[in-house]
């Protein structure tokens, strides 16, 4: 089985290697934060298990929507979560 995780920023490559090989990393790779255009957009386009994101993303009801049922993580690269409304996972 294979599972599919959006990666909202660059990881290190060291960080990359570590995965194992049936998670397909969609990773955005721009030097500048995703928008949540973007961020909605790539959901609402693809089926994904997972959403790796960075403190810049905003996971709100809207998003985890367009996610749908196959979405059963979502993990936020910060020190915080104020940008995930809880209520809504």
């Amino acid at each position: 089985m294979s599972y599919q995780i959006l990666v909202t920023a660059l990881i290190p490559e060291q960080s990359r290697r570590q995965i194992p090989g049936d998670f397909q990393l969609d990773i955005f790779t721009e030097q500048r934060p995703m928008t949540y255009q973007e961020l909605l957009h790539k959901v609402r386009q693809n089926s994904y298990d997972a959403i790796l994101g960075c403190y810049e993303d905003c996971i709100d009801e809207p998003l985890l929507q367009a996610a749908g049922d196959k979405l059963k993580l979502v993990s936020v690269m910060s020190n915080g979560i104020e940008n995930v409304d809880l209520a809504a996972c």
